[in-house]
């Protein structure tokens, strides 16, 4: 009888045990789901960004050759005044990146700040009558703190259009 007592008590126990464990997994549960959509919520709203493809696969083969014939122009600078477009771009943590998503389609040389060049370049163009800047001269600052990446791409040159004869 004492046993049986015993055994009983101890299964009391057990039961007690499980549903106070079962309680205090239920109550982490909650703030974990809590956790987790304020993760995945923040998650979303800051990994979002254009993707943009600046390069194409070209193929190479040796016994092909395009003929092309040059496009008569004339192109007509405008020395009077010159153009300037100035792109700020910031990148947190080295994943987060902030500034200008438009960019001109041009080639230009050296990597440091090329996209943030892009940028300046179609902010100088944009709101003119004007199709490219010629002479154009680049400035590229870089701020490097601990956490954040600062890229000012600044181009100044002078507006010109093309005029097909």
């Amino acid at each position: 009888m004492c046993i049986y007592l015993i055994n009983t008590l101890c299964n009391i126990r057990y039961v007690k045990l499980t549903i106070n464990l079962t309680h205090i997994l239920l109550t982490n549960l909650k703030k974990m789901k809590k956790l987790i959509y304020l993760s995945l919520i923040s998650l979303s709203l800051f990994s979002c960004s254009p993707e943009i493809h600046r390069y194409a696969a070209v193929a190479h083969h040796d016994n092909v050759s395009i003929v092309t014939e040059p496009i008569p122009a004339d192109v007509i600078v405008d020395k009077t005044k010159t153009i300037q477009g100035t792109s700020v771009s910031t990148t947190y943590f080295g994943f987060f990146r902030t500034g200008d998503l438009n960019y001109a389609d041009v080639n230009l040389q050296g990597a440091s700040g090329s996209l943030e060049k892009q940028a300046a370049v179609y902010i100088a163009l944009d709101g003119t009558d004007f199709d490219i800047i010629v002479n154009p001269k680049y400035f590229v600052k870089i701020e490097k703190t601990l956490f954040t990446e600062s890229i000012t791409a600044t181009v100044v040159g002078y507006g010109a259009n093309i005029k097909l004869k």
